[in-house]
């Protein structure tokens, strides 16, 4: 069972952010199987068959450890278009929070991610008790990076990866603050 405390529902202008429900399956396997080259690159769960993920997807979300994970569907605001996913993940740290995000390949370069990332940000700080949110993607990924440094988040570093991987040996991690995102971002609704 994900946090309660975190929105089953974000608008934004363009964007509606909203968790996984079963029916997403088929938008699911279309969307992701159709930019697999542009994702498995930077995520291991692209590597599985697309016939196996939804299923890995709804075990993860089954796990007691994700119990206070959400992961989120986002779509352009009639729901017509599945544009890629972003979750909201609890990595053992109380007081924190990591985002993490997908991007169907034809959405790309549109600023879909960072408005979504910036508005999942301010509802995880209104939502939680926690002191900063984080962001971990590698180095490489230039686009992923763009996405926290645009909306005022700070590079905490590059540090070696903390749980064996073989596709990377470093993190980039970003970090923002409760008191820096006030600061940043007054007046922001979501």
């Amino acid at each position: 069972m994900p946090d309660p405390s975190l929105p089953s529902l974000l608008t934004t202008a363009r964007l509606r952010l909203r968790p996984w429900v079963p029916e997403d399956r088929p938008a699911y396997e279309k969307t992701v199987g159709q930019c697999l080259d542009h994702l498995s690159r930077w995520l291991p769960w692209a590597r599985v068959p697309i016939e196996n993920q939804w299923d890995s997807l709804e075990e993860f979300q089954r796990r007691p450890e994700s119990a206070h994970d959400l992961l989120y569907a986002l779509f352009d605001t009639g729901e017509t278009e599945l544009l890629g996913g972003v979750g909201v993940h609890h990595r053992g740290n109380a007081e924190e929070r990591e985002i993490g995000y997908w991007l169907h390949s034809g959405a790309v370069n549109r600023g879909y991610m960072t408005e979504a990332v910036l508005a999942m940000t301010t509802a995880v700080f209104a939502a939680l008790p926690v002191t900063a949110v984080t962001i971990v993607c590698d180095p490489l990924n230039e686009r992923s990076a763009a996405v926290p440094k645009r909306i005022g988040y700070a590079l905490a570093g590059i540090f070696p990866v903390s749980v064996p991987n073989p596709d990377r040996t470093e993190n980039m991690i970003w970090r923002t603050t409760r008191e820096a995102w006030r600061r940043l971002h007054t007046g922001i609704v979501v």
